[in-house]
């Protein structure tokens, strides 16, 4: 199933765990993504059940400070993440340096990324500027409420090469323009 949502539901998406200040513009562009066919957005339940998250949060031992910001079950998102990646048989790295960034987990030919927890959501653009990658997933935190895992994945719609190109465009004009007045 396709989703839209609005810029207030990819909040939740992008930001479940460690929750700093929202871009706005950003979670805007994605939402204005989603519903001009941009991007699509599909959503799966997963088998990883709040239980077995908690469980294994228990076995993880951390060197204090070395945990990141998201400590603990960041770390297991990403033992989630990784069982995602072998399902499809794709040879996983983690951390990997990759267009500027480390991407949490990702397939080895670069088709497939997955963000784990609170993530930036301008990344979801930049790593679309690579043909290789296909796919983008987020793996948020859960909820309260909730019981099993969602796994939320972007894809590139039938109008992102036409997106691109006039944000490109528009870019270009805008620092054309600007540098005409400074001189």
């Amino acid at each position: 199933m396709i989703l839209r949502l609005s810029s207030d539901k990819l909040y939740y998406v992008f930001y479940s765990g460690f929750l700093g200040p929202p871009d706005w513009l950003v979670l805007d562009e994605i939402a204005f993504c989603l519903e001009n066919n941009v991007l699509l957005l599909k959503k799966e339940l997963l088998e990883f059940k709040k239980e077995e998250f908690q469980r294994l949060i228990e076995k993880i031992k951390v060197i204090d400070g070395l945990g990141g910001t998201q400590g603990k079950g960041h770390m297991v998102l990403k033992n989630f993440a990784e069982r995602l990646i072998k399902e499809k048989h794709l040879i996983h790295k983690q951390e990997n340096y990759f267009m500027g960034l480390h991407p949490d987990v990702m397939g080895n030919d670069f088709s497939w990324i997955i963000e784990c927890g609170t993530t930036d959501p301008s990344v979801l653009l930049l790593y679309f500027e690579n043909k290789k990658v296909r796919k983008i997933s987020i793996l948020p935190y859960l909820f309260a409420e909730e019981s099993k895992h969602v796994l939320y994945s972007f894809l590139r719609g039938k109008n992102f090469e036409k997106f691109q190109k006039i944000k490109k465009e528009n870019l270009k004009k805008v620092f054309l323009e600007a540098k005409e007045k400074s001189i």
